[in-house]
């Protein structure tokens, strides 16, 4: 049987494709996402310390920029970097230092060095010593700033990976990029038309089959392991338990999670995390002081005890929790709290939680004796003379937790 030429011609021509393709390990032509390389970025400026800056592109992931200024100026630190070419840029890759890492950012894309608009990403990376990413919808831009909201740190190498814009000299020239596929375009056209003349010639397709049998079986072969790649990914995350991972960062707070998905345990368990505010409470509240040693004390000494505490891992900076920051640990539909308290979510992991009144740091806004608490008996927010009655402290971690008053004189519990 003689095959139709036509359809001999289009079997061929796509062979050929095929087999570029596998041979070269994908597309390598304009269009492809790539690392821009360093050597043709420079760093435009950084602020507020202009020292070390260019470290960051010279490869070298033992040298550091210091993302801090030596007189102490708050943060934001940032730096703006020229790509040397116009591009769509789609991520920003950072490097850590061996120091303090830098973990809440801001990324900025323009054309030019000045007119930047929102941020195209923005949040906060886990503390570790691996290579970070913020990946974002491409945005066309030959200029990109960071910005770190750290108090300090320190960068190691900063990458950027985008497409080379066509006709904007991203890379070496958008325009020469196209004149070489152009190029390329009129080559392959040229050896369709020779391949179109002497497949005339062909008999048989028993060669071409063969050929196409060993492009599909090595395709074949790449999507196998690229099943068992995800069944492998899928095993893990499968048997993770209920809980784990990290805590939600930024956190969610129009989210909301199970009791027993809600709460990560962090501090090597001594605390957990809550993934709707981001804050860090103590597993137990702490049962210490008060007229009768059995935790109730008044709202000055509950304040001391909180900024005191060092104890929960090693680890300081806890204190008296807002009254809107321990109300959002309240569950008043919960069955515990139906069933007598403490109100709590169903399935929370903390222990020694009272069905009791438990102190906030706010001050009652028209009567400076008082102060909110909240009351996991009954579930309900209500204030109290910060004098005369008792209350128990639940420490927690991380937040805004200062109402405005001075401390500084209250007694030694």
């Amino acid at each position: 049987m003689v095959i139709p030429q036509d359809l001999i011609i289009r079997n061929v021509f796509v062979t050929c494709v095929l087999v570029g393709l596998l041979a070269s390990g994908g597309v390598t032509a304009a269009g492809a996402q790539s690392v821009i390389p360093q050597e043709q970025m420079r760093v435009v400026s950084s602020s507020p310390n202009a020292a070390s800056q260019e470290f960051v592109l010279d490869g070298n992931s033992a040298t550091v920029w210091n993302a801090f200024d030596p007189s102490g100026a708050a943060p934001p630190h940032e730096m703006i970097m020229a790509l040397g070419g116009s591009y769509q840029v789609s991520e920003f890759r950072y490097l850590p230092g061996t120091f303090t890492r830098c973990t809440k950012y801001e990324v900025y894309v323009s054309p030019t060095n000045g007119a930047w608009g929102n941020a195209v990403a923005m949040g906060t990376w886990i503390t570790d010593s691996s290579e970070k990413t913020a990946s974002f919808a491409p945005t066309p831009g030959a200029f990109l700033r960071v910005r770190y909201l750290n108090l300090y740190c320190y960068a190691a190498e900063h990458n950027v990976v985008g497409v080379a814009d066509a006709g904007g000299g991203g890379g070496g020239g958008g325009a020469a990029a196209h004149a070489a596929l152009t190029n390329d375009h009129t080559n392959l056209a040229n050896d369709h038309t020779n391949l179109a003349t002497q497949i005339g010639a062909v008999s048989t397709t028993a060669e071409m089959t063969a050929q196409n049998a060993m492009i599909k079986q090595d395709i074949v072969d790449a999507l196998a392991a690229i099943q068992v790649d995800i069944a492998t990914l899928q095993e893990t995350v499968d048997a993770l338990p209920a809980g784990s991972g990290p805590c939600e960062v930024p956190p969610v707070w129009g989210k909301m999670f199970d009791g027993a998905d809600r709460f990560v345990a962090v501090l090597d368990g001594a605390a957990y995390c809550d993934k709707e505010t981001g804050l860090v409470w103590e597993a137990a509240p702490a049962v210490i002081g008060g007229p009768n040693n059995n935790g109730f004390q008044t709202w000055d000494v509950a304040i001391i005890i909180c900024s005191r505490r060092e104890v929960v891992a090693g680890r300081k900076g806890w204190a008296l929790p807002l009254r809107e920051q321990l109300a959002s640990l309240m569950d008043r539909q919960s069955a515990l709290c139906t069933g007598g308290g403490p109100c709590l979510p169903d399935d929370h992991p903390f222990s020694d939680v009272q069905s009791a009144a438990y102190w906030s740091a706010t001050t009652v806004e028209t009567n400076a004796a008082n102060a909110w608490g909240v009351n996991f008996d009954a579930g309900s927010v209500s204030p109290g003379s910060k004098a005369s009655i008792v209350g128990r402290a639940w420490c927690v971690r991380g937040g805004q937790v200062f109402d405005g008053n001075t401390h500084d004189t209250f007694p030694a519990p």
